[in-house]
């Protein structure tokens, strides 16, 4: 599961290079996206993770947890820690895997494509995938579950 993850996320992530029209550029939602795109490359993990949604973190810990064969609540720990064993396996894997496609957004700003409430829809000019972010106790967050694979984050 967590293979097919990485493959996934790489794929949706590269497909999303079709144009779409200049959209309004807001603050908040899009800097997230911006953030996690580059704390992503710069290694900096516990500012990524730091970044997710509630559903986006449950989601990540519950299929490394079933591929590890690991007790759930010890990889939700491993994660908030920023463990070195998360660091070497999960995110390593994660940053290899979309590193082309993070390095040619690393240079754009993202736009907010739309804002319904606590949901926000972001898009990076000349990708057609528009990142997910919802407002969680106030605070803008990147829906990464949500985005690539919305009924799995359910």
């Amino acid at each position: 599961m967590l293979r097919s993850f990485f493959v996934c996320a790489a794929a949706w992530l590269a497909a999303g290079l079709l144009c779409q029209p200049a959209l309004a550029q807001t603050a908040e939602p899009n800097i997230v996206v911006q953030r996690f795109v580059h704390s992503v490359l710069d290694e900096d993990y516990s500012t990524s993770w730091s970044l997710l949604t509630r559903r986006s973190k449950d989601y990540i810990i519950d299929s490394v947890s079933s591929d590890e064969k690991l007790d759930r609540g010890l990889v939700a720990n491993l994660f908030e820690t920023n463990d070195k064993r998360i660091v070497t396996g999960f995110w390593t894997s994660f940053r290899t895997s979309i590193k082309a496609t993070f390095d040619s957004l690393a240079s754009q700003d993202p736009q907010v494509a739309a804002v319904d409430g606590d949901s926000a829809r972001v898009q990076f000019a000349g990708y057609k995938l528009q990142w997910l972010c919802f407002r969680e106790g106030g605070v803008w967050r990147l829906g990464l579950a949500e985005t690539l694979f919305p009924a799995a984050a359910k």
